[in-house]
């Protein structure tokens, strides 16, 4: 039977100074049998991700003025944290509660999103993910002390799940964000043991996933036919929870990488240079774009814009690609999908580059090479931040990767 009680009050969990240890295919519906149990993987380890001597070389050369722009987009601010091992929890009667991320502040988002246990553990991955920020939801969680009081979003859970599910937790609308943050839990899989692999059904915490999303996760082995969208509040009879594999904007680990070549398939080295066109994205646009393109294409590089193609498409662009390049943006995230050993080149405003590339390059094994701009404004209005990059610094490059 399945306990429908919502708890009052909301704890943090206590974690296992010696958790048990897992590898490949080692958990089964044995791992189960307490509220919560916590399991590490052998195998996953944190990646060193050292800032690149092109962004070394310009820290300190601009007058600290970032015109509005974030700490994690600016190089000289970016926050440090060592990366966290990713762990696998099995919980038996937890809390799922759906919903979409809308405003976010002060440690809190809204409409959902939360994981707890039984008894109103709260874990790791009981917060959602965005943008590396790891939130509680305001609408279902008021702090009070040291803990929280809980507020039911419904009279009663909306659903009981009976048998064996994996939370996925976000996939997100965004095609950069379910690159980073939708894969991240899908490292998993393969520490699933066979019986499971063929029963288990996965749970994303949106009532909507994009097509796109769907394909991505699908690659990554998520059958289609069994995956599902939790709803308001769900009381689910076995739950898996893997903790992500990386921290957007601040740290990874190998099992990202991992997930990212099981979506690739790689079977070759790739060949190509690639320079990956932000020509139809009407935000942040480089006002000399065409020229950059025009010195890439003179160069002998592709110049492709992503995302008339398929998400197979793209992601066969990017595994046949010995160099990508293009400006910052989410188009580049691709480069996690290119063979290792390659080169990736990204042209970025001085005040907006994430740490992501950065990640990106180091976790997949590529040599990373940055060309910056002028800084965008951002008072201004989404569509007029535009910014220009020094055609000479785009020249520098394209002696840096052959």
């Amino acid at each position: 039977m399945i306990s429908s009680d919502l708890p009052v009050h909301a704890h943090d969990v206590g974690v296992d100074t010696e958790p048990n240890v897992l590898g490949y295919g080692g958990l089964n519906q044995g791992c189960f049998g307490a509220e919560v149990r916590r399991f590490r993987v052998v195998g996953v380890r944190g990646v060193d991700a050292p800032t690149p001597p092109d962004v070394a070389r310009v820290l300190g050369d601009t007058e600290v003025g970032w015109r509005g722009a974030n700490t994690v987009s600016v190089p000289e601010l970016w926050p440090d944290e060592e990366p966290v091992q990713p762990d696998l929890w099995c919980l038996e009667n937890a809390h799922v509660f759906g919903g979409r991320i809308h405003d976010r502040g002060n440690g809190f988002h809204y409409d959902g999103q939360l994981l707890m246990t039984a008894t109103g553990g709260l874990l790791p991955s009981s917060r959602g993910v965005m943008d590396g920020n790891r939130t509680l939801a305001g609408d279902i969680l008021t702090g009070v002390g040291a803990g929280w009081t809980v507020t039911t979003p419904t009279t009663a859970p909306t659903r009981r799940l009976t048998g064996t599910h994996v939370l996925l937790g976000n996939v997100h609308h965004h095609f950069g964000h379910t690159i980073l943050e939708g894969l991240t839990r899908t490292w998993a899989v393969p520490y699933l043991s066979a019986e499971l692999r063929r029963s288990v059904r996965f749970l994303v915490y949106e009532p909507e996933i994009r097509a796109f999303s769907r394909r991505l996760l699908a690659r990554a082995g998520i059958p289609p036919d069994r995956l599902g969208h939790a709803s308001r509040w769900d009381v689910v009879e076995r739950l898996i929870v893997p903790d992500c594999a990386m921290r957007t904007h601040w740290w990874i680990t190998s099992a990202q990488a991992d997930v990212w070549r099981t979506v690739a398939i790689q079977a070759s080295p790739g060949t190509a240079r690639i320079f990956l066109s932000r020509a139809g994205v009407k935000y942040r646009q480089a006002v000399n774009n065409d020229q950059v393109e025009a010195l890439f294409h003179q160069a002998g590089w592709e110049v492709v814009r992503p995302e008339q193609l398929s998400v197979d498409d793209q992601v066969r662009l990017a595994a046949r690609a010995r160099s990508m390049a293009g400006c910052v943006g989410s188009q580049m995230y691709l480069s996690c999908f290119q063979p290792p050993g390659g080169s990736t080149i990204v042209i970025a405003p001085r005040n907006f580059f994430l740490r992501d590339d950065v990640l990106v390059a180091a976790a997949v094994g590529h040599d990373l090479h940055v060309g910056f701009g002028d800084m965008v404004d951002f008072a201004k209005p989404r569509e007029e931040r535009t910014w220009k990059v020094d055609l000479d610094v785009v020249k520098e490059l394209l002696t840096q990767v052959r």
